[in-house]
């Protein structure tokens, strides 16, 4: 449900047909059991995995990873091999971005606290904002969907900070139609900022500030 995941499937399948294999896709709904009952049925008919934003405790992925070859992505465990976006790099950013706007007040909105690439997100803008003398709270957790980032933004509204951090770019569009519903102008009065750069963020109104995990 996320379009975020839409281009990592379209990715691993372009290379697995390059590579005479069949990818076979499997949904776990963010549930570490789910997963792992996936992973173990599946086992003994596929080659390997490839586990997006995986829910997995460390000791299983190295427990699966020990029996075939594992890829993580939006994840790390030592000895693992994974892909992951610069999360210090990123975080950086976006909060010299708020900074450079004169914030020096934000809100981070949190997703789900099983979520490895929430916690990256949330020590990358602890660091960057203690640098650059900004404030910033942790709200949360929400659910990492439109429809929590509605919750997630009555929240940021209430605690009056001017700028929010959204989890994901669909919190942040959650958010931004609550300001809207409430007659708050983005990004007059509040500035709101997501991850991903998923499809459609532009088509927002305004076109939501998002930060891109993808190079040129």
């Amino acid at each position: 449900t996320n379009p975020y995941f839409s281009g990592l499937i379209r990715g691993a399948e372009r290379q697995a047909e390059a590579t005479g294999h069949i990818l076979v896709i499997g949904d776990s709904e963010e549930n570490a059991r789910a997963e792992a009952r996936m992973v173990e049925r599946l086992a003994p008919g596929v080659d390997g995995f490839l586990l997006g934003s995986s829910r997995l405790p460390d000791a299983k992925i190295l427990q699966f990873d020990a029996a075939m070859p594992v890829v993580l992505v939006n994840r790390r465990v030592p000895g693992v091999t994974s892909v992951s976006p610069d999360q210090q790099g990123g975080t950086r950013q976006i909060v010299e971005h708020l900074v450079a706007l004169g914030h020096r007040r934000a809100i981070f909105l949190a997703g789900p606290p099983e979520s490895w690439l929430g916690r990256q997100r949330w020590a990358g803008i602890s660091s960057a904002a203690k640098k650059h003398g900004l404030k910033v709270r942790r709200l949360g957790p929400y659910h990492p969907s439109v429809e929590g980032g509605l919750l997630a933004g009555e929240a940021a509204l209430a605690d009056g900070a001017t700028a929010v951090i959204a989890h994901n770019d669909l919190m942040a569009i959650g958010a931004l139609k609550r300001m809207k519903a409430r007659g708050v102008s983005v990004p007059g009065d509040v500035s709101i900022v997501g991850f991903d750069d998923i499809f459609g963020a532009d088509f927002c109104d305004p076109p939501l500030t998002t930060l891109s995990d993808r190079t040129e």
